[in-house]
């Protein structure tokens, strides 16, 4: 892999945008998301690059989560931390409130492990399953029901590899939270440096 073959330099995020738009046979992307904090790059040489791809009109919005606690990326309540109140990160399959491991991923990837701390998630877990429980709804639909909810986030990024995780956001979408329910939804919240980065 080397040095370029990885993090968000110059030369990666420039074959990376063009491997993907080859790909997906586009010309550009609606967005273009960087994830996770990269030590070993100046946040100037990615910023700049990130801004020649979108004059270069390879994409139209950038995005960025997890991203660690340096600028550019707003704080805790900002944008890129917005799954983690509600749970989301864990409601689309990575543990049951029971306990349960509900994905082969799940079960077996020692990184996916690495991103939680179960201290701290499992109690947000648990109150969004609780508060859907009294729904009648999925963990999913309240998680995605919150992010909906905040006026920062504009592009929630949510992964489907199921049918029943696009009936999930489409309900979602349909799911008005009350404001004591958003209130219990972050209340268990304790907020912890990002998952996965390396500082």
């Amino acid at each position: 892999m080397g040095a370029n073959g990885r993090g968000l330099s110059r030369k990666h995020i420039l074959a990376s945008i063009d491997t993907s738009l080859g790909r997906l046979g586009l010309d550009y992307v609606d967005l273009y998301q960087i994830h996770r904090w990269d030590s070993l790059t100046p946040i100037e040489e990615t910023m700049d690059v990130l801004h020649d791809v979108v004059k270069a009109g390879k994409a139209r919005y950038l995005g960025a989560s997890g991203a660690g606690d340096d600028p550019p990326v707003p704080r805790p309540g900002g944008w890129h931390r917005a799954l983690e109140p509600a749970g989301a990160r864990a409601a689309g399959g990575h543990r049951h409130p029971s306990g349960e491991q509900r994905t082969t991923r799940a079960r077996t990837d020692p990184f996916l492990h690495s991103l939680y701390r179960p201290d701290l998630d499992l109690p947000v877990i648990e109150r969004a399953a609780e508060i859907a429980a009294r729904r009648g709804v999925s963990t999913a639909q309240v998680a995605l029901s919150w992010l909906l909810h905040k006026p920062g986030v504009t592009a929630p990024i949510a992964g489907a590899t199921r049918l029943e995780h696009l009936e999930d956001a489409l309900a979602a979408e349909q799911l008005s939270l009350s404001d004591e329910e958003i209130a219990r939804l972050e209340e268990p919240y304790v907020p912890h440096p990002v998952s996965g980065i390396e500082l």
